[in-house]
């Protein structure tokens, strides 16, 4: 990839984390605004309320990306610019590259990992109210399913006022996105050179086919998965 898109790439990512930052210090004022810090039971409701929006909006951007990418949030090794952005090759010169679960979800972690810095900016309105907070060790279990991706997260979250702690250590959520059902079918169209069109028309999920020069742009859409009040879209390049 070259510096122009390179940069390209990365200006779109920072775009997305203004947005975030945004949203954040959006959800932060309501929030700051509705907390009786007063009640230490009713501060961890809303704190567990508040860390587990924070943390599901941060994993449906990064599947928008991993979407957007061809299953990277930013991409690497071959790609080809189309749409005016990166998609990544899951076949070159007839060599599969094939996207698998484990990839897809090492990506998913580390940017909702990446990005707990901005959920955490809510802790500067506890400690102006006499609480020390603390966190631990950040961990993801996710799952791919049929009708959605399923999310558990591991981040321990103490918080302390006049000698009483109260914890968090565990948020789980779905986002109503098949991962599974976008990378089976990404998995069939990679692994089969020639495949009928009719194949195609058979699957659950709409299938685009796109020239591009010496190559074929994917784009598949799940009507039964919604993000961001859109259907869920992959896109990816075979050669």
């Amino acid at each position: 990839m070259n510096l122009g898109k390179k940069a390209q790439l990365t200006f779109a990512i920072v775009i997305g984390l203004v947005l975030l930052g945004i949203f954040v210090v959006f959800i932060l004022i309501s929030y700051s605004d509705r907390v009786d810090y007063d009640d230490p039971e009713l501060v961890k409701k809303e704190l567990e309320v508040y860390m587990q929006n924070c943390m599901k909006y941060n994993a449906e951007t990064a599947l928008f990306y991993i979407g957007l990418y061809g299953g990277y949030i930013e991409p690497t090794g071959e790609t080809i610019e189309k749409f005016n952005q990166e998609i990544v090759y899951l076949r070159k010169n007839n060599i599969p590259l094939p996207i698998t679960d484990d990839i897809v979800k090492e990506q998913l972690s580390s940017y909702i990992e990446d990005t707990m810095q901005f959920c955490n900016k809510v802790f500067n309105s506890y400690e102006k109210h006499g609480y020390y907070v603390d966190t631990g060790k950040f961990n993801a279990q996710i799952s791919f399913n049929e009708l959605d991706t399923t999310l558990m997260i591991n981040y321990l979250i103490t918080i302390t006022q006049s000698g009483v702690t109260e914890s968090l250590d565990s948020f789980t959520f779905k986002i109503p996105v098949s991962m599974r059902k976008i990378l089976d079918t990404s998995s069939l169209i990679v692994n089969n050179e020639d495949i009928d069109i009719t194949l195609l028309n058979d699957l659950s999920i709409k299938t685009t086919v796109l020239p591009y020069e010496d190559a074929l742009v994917y784009v598949l859409e799940d009507k039964g998965s919604i993000l961001l009040n859109q259907p869920y879209k992959f896109m990816f390049a075979v050669s």
